[in-house]
């Protein structure tokens, strides 16, 4: 069955549906934006605050572990860092940090 439309009709319904494509196309955007610019947004003074506290409370520091656990800290109090605890980064350090590592080859 075919439906009897005037070429003005079909332009119209065409556009209509370019239209919602484009609406649609725009509502998804955001959310992928979002997610991209929490990954990798941060301002340079937060960075330096960051290097800053890791230099003056790791100078006293003796054992590795101590100087992690400092990381750590300085990373959820400057950076945002929520995703791991100092013992999850010394255990990932131990296997992938290590000189001749594939790490190393990213």
């Amino acid at each position: 069955m075919s439906k009897n439309t005037s070429y003005a009709e079909a332009v119209k319904s065409v556009k209509e549906q370019k239209i919602r494509e484009v609406e649609q196309k725009e509502r998804q955007i955001p959310q992928q934006k979002l997610q991209t610019e929490e990954n990798i947004t941060l301002s340079v003074e937060k960075l330096i605050l960051f290097i800053a506290y890791v230099i003056n409370c790791t100078d006293q520091a003796k054992h590795k572990t101590e100087k992690i656990k400092i990381i750590v800290r300085g990373a959820e109090r400057f950076l945002g860092f929520k995703e791991g605890s100092w013992e999850n980064i010394n255990k990932r350090l131990e296997t992938e940090g290590r000189p001749g590592t594939p790490a190393d080859n990213i």
